[in-house]
Formats: C-alpha cells, structure tokens, sequence
C-alpha cells in the first residue's frame, strides 16, 4: 500500500502510478479498480467538491455487474430502489405491454433507481478504506511524455504541482479540460437530439418505469425512490406530456439539454488514456453512458495488469460505436409517422412483447449485457 497524506500538504508523492484527473463515476471507477489491484493512485479534481447532483438516476444490469467488481454491488442495492417491470404505453398512455424483468437471464434481473451523486459517495467512501486520497481544486495545465513517464502539471490551492505518473486516466467529464488542452477531436459519427429532463416530486404513481410512445416522440418515467420522479422526453416540457396536470410546486429541477452523441476520435494520447463522458456522450436514458464509463474503467485496468494497453483504442471505440447505432434506432421508432404506422407499430407491440423471448431480447438491450 502506498503511502499517502493530507491533500493540504506539499510532501505528498510526486511519483504515482495512476494519476486520475476527475472524481466522476468512471474516474473513481478507475481509482477503485487500480487501487484493488495494489497499485498507487492519486485522484484530483478541478471542482470544490463533488457534483451533488441527481445527475444518472439509473444503474443498469451490466453496470452492477462491474460494480460487483469493485465489490460495491452489495452496498448500491441496498441504498437504490429495484425497479422490476418497464410499462410500454401508447400515445393515449393506454398500456401497450408489460415488460418483466424475470425474463433477463442475468445475475441482476432489475434497473436500480439511484442518483449519480448517491453512487459517487459510495464509491468515495470505498476510496477512503483503500488509502487513496482525493483533492479538490485541481486544474490540468499541461502534460509531457517521455518514455513510459507522464508528467502533469496541475495548478492547485498550493501552487503549481507536477506529478509523474506511469498511467494518466482522464475523467473529468463532458467538458473535459484535459480534451480540450490536448486538442483531440471527436469522430464523424453523431447524432445530435434535444432533451428535456425533469426531477418531479409528486403523490400520483407513475409506477416504477415507463416508456411511452407518443405519435412525434417518446416519455420515460421512472421512479427514482418514494414519490421521487426522474422525466425524460426528446419533446420539450417533459412535464406537459403526463396524463395528469402538474404543479409548479412539484417541479423539483428542470433542463432543456441539447445532447450531441459522439465519442473521441482516439481514447488515447500516448500514456493518457480517456474514459467515461470525457470520452463520450451518449442520450441520457437507461444509464447507458454511465454504464459505459464504468466499463471504459473497469476494461483499462483489466488491460493494463494484462500489458496490452494499446487495444484500449479499438475496444472502447467499437462498443460505443455500437451503443451509438442503438441509440439512433430507438430514436427512429419515435419519430413522426402516419397513423397507419402508428397502429400498426403499437398493434406488433402489443402481441410481440407478449412473448417471453423478446422481452427478454429487448431487456437485454435496456440492460447493456
């Protein structure tokens, strides 16, 4: 175990052997995965704190399993809510199908509704038994590479730091500034949708999830615990859609979010390697962009203990070249039809979803295994 000390002083390791740029989802993913494997791993982060925002609400199958190798599975259930069935509703809200999570054939048959600021004090905690410190106030400045050695420089509450580290994992965030010093682009595949999401509190139960179907766009309603509602909608004022009129005073945070899908043009610069939203953006339903920064994590220290770092690139590029293509196609189903398709599309719901065996197929994908 190295050795660590206040993140207020100036006698802490300048040599580390991971250095994470980001307290995100993916980045302290990062930190838990490197720091279990036994090596030394320093996390800093621009911000004064943690976000405290509600952020991802949803943590699919496939990201409890990772997080189950992390050994936090256990500790995430307990604080989230299991969400077991998904309603299909047509344009008059009318049930179209019930799909059941029973029919997934995984360890972790369940959606758990948990907020993302929720999960990052977990994880934080976990980083705390672990010995690995986090530091607040932390901007990237530059970086040089020689040989197998990073150095970052790092301006600080203290001044201009300068740290040398054999692995650097850039996760901070959609807005990466770490991206935006090294100038790396994104790749010509993307899709770009407008969002409104909306945290409503309020006593009519929506159930655990629904996905309505609407004739010019769809609604996703899910329950993230007790009388709690996450909402979201490729149609603007989510909230105007329920069957049942809201109430200023419901309204617990609102965004209008135009969300740009796409990912970076290579997930590495030299010994600098990009994971979670720094890397990529994907819409904001189901979990999936969450779920795929705990993968980019999890698959990075996977690959550095095996020595083969530089399939990096490749891997994460084509599983979020696929999720991409997924996501558009969900997309397609929603867009403005006639309302021959209309019928016609929510009558094959209605009698297909029946079947054990496409609910399954479709759970599956809701589910990212």
């Amino acid at each position: 175990m190295a050795e660590y000390c206040s993140s207020s002083s100036l006698n802490f390791p300048q040599k580390i052997d991971v250095l994470v740029l980001g307290a995100t989802p993916a980045g302290l993913a990062a930190a838990i995965a490197y720091a279990k494997l036994g090596l030394s791993v320093r996390v800093l982060e621009q911000h004064s704190d943690l976000s405290g925002l509600t952020g991802s609400v949803t943590i699919n199958s496939r990201s409890l399993e990772l997080l189950e190798a992390l050994g936090l599975s256990e500790k995430i259930i307990s604080q989230g809510h299991q969400i077991k069935n998904l309603d299909v509703r047509g344009p008059d809200f009318l049930k179209i199908a019930c799909l059941d999570f029973k029919n997934l054939n995984h360890k972790f048959p369940f959606l758990l509704a948990l907020s993302q600021a929720e999960l990052e004090k977990i994880m934080l905690a976990e980083l705390k038994i672990l010995g690995v410190e986090l530091e607040f106030n932390a901007y990237f400045i530059s970086e040089d590479q020689t040989g197998d050695v990073v150095k970052i420089s790092m301006n600080t509450p203290q001044g201009e730091k300068i740290f040398e580290s054999k692995i650097v994992v850039a996760a901070d965030g959609e807005f990466s500034l770490v991206r935006q010093k090294l100038k790396i682009g994104f790749g010509l595949t993307e899709y770009t949708h407008s969002f409104s999401l909306i945290d409503l509190k309020t006593d009519h139960d929506y159930g655990d999830a629904t996905f309505c179907v609407l004739n010019n766009g769809f609604l996703y309603v899910q329950r993230i615990k007790d009388n709690l509602f996450r909402l979201v909608s490729n149609l603007p004022n989510a909230f105007s859609l329920l069957p049942v009129r809201v109430q200023p005073e419901e309204l617990i945070w609102q965004c209008e979010k135009r969300v740009i899908s796409h990912q970076l043009r290579s997930y590495q610069y030299g010994r600098i390697f990009f994971v979670g939203s720094a890397a990529h953006q994907h819409i904001p339903l189901d979990g999936r962009d969450l779920s795929m920064g705990l993968e980019d994590a999890v698959t990075l220290a996977a690959m550095t203990m095996d020595q083969c770092l530089e399939l990096y690139h490749d891997h994460r590029y084509k599983h979020n070249l696929k999720l991409l293509y997924h996501s558009e196609r969900l997309f397609n189903l929603s867009k403005p039809h006639s309302n021959f398709y209309i019928k016609t599309r929510n009558w094959a719901w209605k009698n297909l979803l029946s079947h054990k065996k496409i609910q399954a197929r479709i759970l599956s994908g809701v589910s990212r295994i």
